[in-house]
């Protein structure tokens, strides 16, 4: 009897949830993004900003260890499902603290193309 079937199911559920999550990351900041887009406040611009800066580094990391990590069916030991978890908290972890350093200023330009559009004159100047 071959029950290896069941390990590809579980492997498949672990991708769709990964996927769904990214989707509601996208629609959250996509929300936000409007609302702060609608109500002219310079922090929830600001942080809108920052949030995609964020989950722009975190999507490149991730790829990027996905490009050099080993063949899993070769491997000794391959990761579990928890490890790979683990790995992508690991990323998030340490792509918000890029952000808070001061990122790659990917956040910046955003805020001051999207405050040009969105916000009132008296605060171009004040535009990092």
């Amino acid at each position: 009897m071959n029950i290896g079937g069941i390990s590809q199911y579980t492997n498949i559920l672990t991708e769709m949830n990964a996927l769904n999550s990214d989707i509601t990351e996208t629609t959250n900041f996509e929300a936000k993004l409007k609302q702060a887009m609608n109500s002219s406040e310079q922090a929830e611009l600001k942080e809108a900003c920052e949030e995609m800066e964020s989950y722009m580094l975190s999507m490149i990391y991730k790829q990027m260890r996905n490009s050099i990590t080993i063949n899993e069916a070769d491997s000794f030991l391959p990761k579990g499902d928890y490890e790979k978890m683990f790995e992508d908290f690991m990323v998030d972890n340490q792509v918000e603290n890029m952000i808070d350093a001061g990122g790659v200023g990917l956040a910046n330009y955003m805020y001051k193309q999207l405050s040009t559009q969105t916000l009132p004159a008296k605060y171009y100047s004040t535009v990092v």
